[in-house]
């Protein structure tokens, strides 16, 4: 067993995915030994000093923050993290102080939208919060980043987003919950609220491994629709307005964090076909044939 090996992996893993190289060092490992990882393919250079798993997750917000450690997420992306947006976000909203150059960060993510304060007004309401994942990230307190929304126009989304609900499919469908700091608390009141909703009525929950939550109920049946890359980079680029190129590369990073959450909680695999009543290609029989394939299996076995 490569002894070197397992101590970078579990150090990896025990740092939201990826490692620096004063990190490795510390633990008595010299440099080429990431470059022979590297080159193995066991590792992936991120930028200078920035490592990650070549077969990993790594957290998506954690590893940007580790570029820039003065990188806060703002705006539209602050919204998501705080639960006052349930879009999951395809470009990451950062502030950072007017007099730091990030030219090299803009150049290795192209997903980033950058904003610019000077730094005595950019310090104010910093704090903290955990990523969908899991990591520790900065972020702008929620009074900050609704006084920005409102000041930015993105005050709709946000009232839309966050006016009381009465129906309890809404509450979840909205992300009541997603401002809760702790990710395992999150899932806990999900759950509870994906039990109480099927409790009470029919319903459609897409995600939040609500397959798993609701395993042991009656009437219940779990449906996976998959299709090929080219037919989501196809749907990306119309419904999501993306640009072709970096469709695949946003698909791909969204279906890891989806992998992940739900291996995380159900200590299965998303994609195994044996978690489902039934799994679809949607690229052989259409969208229209999958949706009628559905209906009509729920017609037929929930009485």
């Amino acid at each position: 067993m490569d002894q070197i090996w397992t101590r970078i992996n579990e150090l990896a893993e025990a740092n939201n995915g990826f490692v620096r190289t004063a990190q490795v060092e510390a633990l008595g490992i010299s440099r080429p030994m990431l470059r022979k990882y590297t080159d193995a393919g066991k590792l992936e250079q991120v930028r200078q000093g920035l490592y990650v798993l070549a077969d990993g997750m790594p957290d998506e917000y954690a590893l940007l923050q580790g570029q820039c450690r003065d990188a806060v997420f703002s705006y539209g992306t602050a919204l998501y993290l705080w639960g006052l947006s349930d879009r999951t976000p395809h470009i990451y909203d950062i502030t950072i102080p007017r007099d730091k150059n990030i030219s090299v960060l803009k150049r290795d993510n192209p997903n980033l939208r950058c904003h610019y304060l000077p730094r005595d007004v950019y310090e104010i309401g910093i704090t903290q919060t955990r990523s969908p994942q899991g990591a520790e990230i900065k972020l702008y307190d929620k009074e900050f980043i609704v006084k920005l929304a409102k000041e930015t126009g993105m005050a709709e989304e946000y009232i839309e987003n966050n006016e009381q609900k009465r129906d309890a499919l809404d509450i979840l469908n909205n992300g009541y919950y997603a401002g809760l700091n702790n990710s395992d608390e999150l899932f806990i009141k999900e759950s509870e609220l994906i039990k109480n909703v099927a409790d009470k009525e029919s319903c459609v929950i897409v995600g939040r491994c609500a397959d798993f939550i609701l395993k042991d109920n009656e009437n219940v049946i779990s449906i996976f629709v998959a299709s090929s890359m080219d037919d989501k980079i196809k749907r990306a680029v119309e419904f999501y307005n993306l640009d072709k190129a970096k469709a695949e590369k946003e698909i791909n990073r969204i279906n890891k964090l989806r992998a992940n959450h739900y291996k995380y909680y159900t200590e299965k695999e998303w994609k195994d076909p044996s978690n489902y009543d039934i799994c679809i290609n949607s690229d052989a029989i259409g969208i229209d044939n999958a949706v009628n394939l559905i209906c009509d299996m729920v017609k037929n076995l929930i009485k």
